[in-house]
């Protein structure tokens, strides 16, 4: 059965490392907005783009999950 693990809370809360948890105990895909930013943008806030950015990430993790992958 494929699993949508989706956190949410406030900077620092601990988010990132229990995503990472829960990937591996699960053997799943991990969307981080975090760690696409940087790379992406250069920087953590990049004048909406994270709001572009997290639409896609949740609309992949909606087709992993339909393709059967957690």
């Amino acid at each position: 059965m494929t699993t949508l693990f989706l956190t949410v809370g406030l900077p620092g809360a601990g988010k990132t490392t229990r995503a990472r948890q829960l990937a591996e105990e699960h053997s799943a895909l991990r969307l981080t907005p975090d760690e696409w930013m940087i790379p992406l943008f250069g920087e953590a806030e990049a004048d909406g783009k994270r709001d572009v950015l997290e639409g896609r990430l949740l609309w992949l993790g909606l087709e992993a999950l339909r393709l059967g992958t957690s």
